[in-house]
């Protein structure tokens, strides 16, 4: 993969269908907090594996997680990524309410609030998915983006690009 890569940005809002109902994941999340835009890279698991994907989180204060997850099928869905990782993340129908502890609490996951912004990291490129994260299906070293958005944001910036294992 290649060091310098280009980032598409673009705007992913996320459907809302309210908070409830949706399943979480119950990770550690990060032990302690890194000083605010300091990248967070835990993927000691992954090299077990035949196939690794990442998922790069940027909060809203500049803070960037970087997770792997190990597989070894042909692809690994965008939910598996977020279990595997062990971070904690609350989903509601189709958006994300909170990844990593942010927000601390909502009532609202539209993306006319402050919300989590999806990108699909692949061939060296950041996109907007044309599917939903329910349907995302990701191959060796593709990525699963979030961006924490304090409100619509006409043409945001997706997250850092994953580095290589």
């Amino acid at each position: 993969m290649p060091q310098s890569l280009s980032l598409i940005a673009g705007c992913a809002p996320l459907l809302a269908v309210g908070c409830s109902g949706g399943s979480s994941g119950t990770g550690g999340g990060v032990s302690a907090t890194p000083p605010t835009g300091t990248a967070v890279n835990t993927c000691a698991r992954a090299h077990q594996s035949k196939h690794v994907a990442y998922l790069v989180v940027q909060h809203l204060s500049g803070q960037t997680i970087e997770r792997c997850a190990g597989f070894d099928g042909d692809t690994i869905d965008a939910d598996a990524v977020m279990k595997a990782t062990d971070i904690q993340y609350q989903a509601g129908g189709s958006a994300m309410c909170q990844i990593d502890h942010e927000p601390q609490q909502f009532s609202d996951c539209s993306p006319e609030q402050a919300h989590w912004s999806l990108w699909l990291y692949t061939a060296g490129a950041w996109t907007v998915p044309t599917v939903g994260y329910g349907q995302l299906q990701l191959h060796d070293r593709d990525a699963l983006g979030w961006r924490y958005l304090p409100a619509p944001v006409p043409s945001p910036s997706p997250p850092p690009a994953p580095r290589p294992l």
